[in-house]
């Protein structure tokens, strides 16, 4: 992928209850030279209690995620979009899903740079 500011890989995880580790859903895209180029979804079963909570943000139930893959079988999915690119995601949250449900399953890190939008935003605008 292109070294540009205009390369990188978006990431966002919705997870099912308040462990950030109960990652139930996550959505990537890939921006290469400015253009969208590649985007990828899929519900995960999180094998845990989803909270209302949880649900009345994403949506997403019990019922929707019984027959979805469990995290190891996404793992290597996101690691070939991952991997020695640029992640960039809003807050840090998105990070801290990936990174708990990888060692609460003992898989392999995921190497990756990372970019907090939110950080970004706070530099570049003052009025944020």
């Amino acid at each position: 992928m292109s070294s540009d500011n205009s390369s990188f890989i978006t990431v966002d995880f919705e997870t099912a209850n308040s462990h950030v580790g109960s990652v139930c859903a996550v959505g990537v895209v890939k921006v290469l030279d400015g253009t969208i180029t590649d985007r990828w979804t899929t519900l995960i079963n999180p094998e845990t209690e989803f909270n209302q909570f949880n649900i009345d943000i994403h949506g997403i139930t019990p019922d929707d995620v019984q027959d979805a893959p469990k995290f190891p079988e996404v793992h290597q999915a996101l690691k070939d979009r991952l991997e020695g690119n640029t992640m960039v995601s809003h807050g840090a949250f998105d990070v801290a899903a990936l990174d708990r449900a990888t060692c609460d399953h003992a898989l392999s890190n995921i190497q990756y740079d990372y970019i907090n939008s939110q950080t970004v935003v706070r530099w570049t605008w003052s009025e944020f």
